[in-house]
């Protein structure tokens, strides 16, 4: 697993990284322990239902964007029910 101080240069140095998740917020999709992820530097226009790697305080997030209004996206872990707002410029990666 990449440390936290460290995933922003590795993704900004090499334009991806690969790293084992953790939680259960994109069950079924990703599981914690079986899968590893590489997520990329965006490098494209964001899309409906594209998963992210977005920043929340000192966490890292991997969530699928629900929705697309301008500049704001609404995202959504697959096993969650409640949305979280993020700005576009605020997404680091896409899986």
């Amino acid at each position: 697993m990449i440390e936290i101080n460290e995933l922003e240069t590795k993704l900004e140095k090499d334009g991806f990284i690969v790293s084992d998740i953790k939680g259960v917020s994109m069950l079924p999709l990703l599981k914690q322990g079986i899968d590893r992820v590489i997520v990329s530097k965006v490098t494209k226009p964001l899309n409906k239902y594209d998963v992210v790697l977005y920043k929340v305080k000192n966490n890292y997030v991997l969530h699928r964007i629900i929705d697309i209004s301008g500049e704001k996206l609404t995202i959504r872990g697959d096993n969650c029910f409640n949305n979280e707002y993020v700005h576009k410029k605020d997404v680091l990666g896409i899986l």
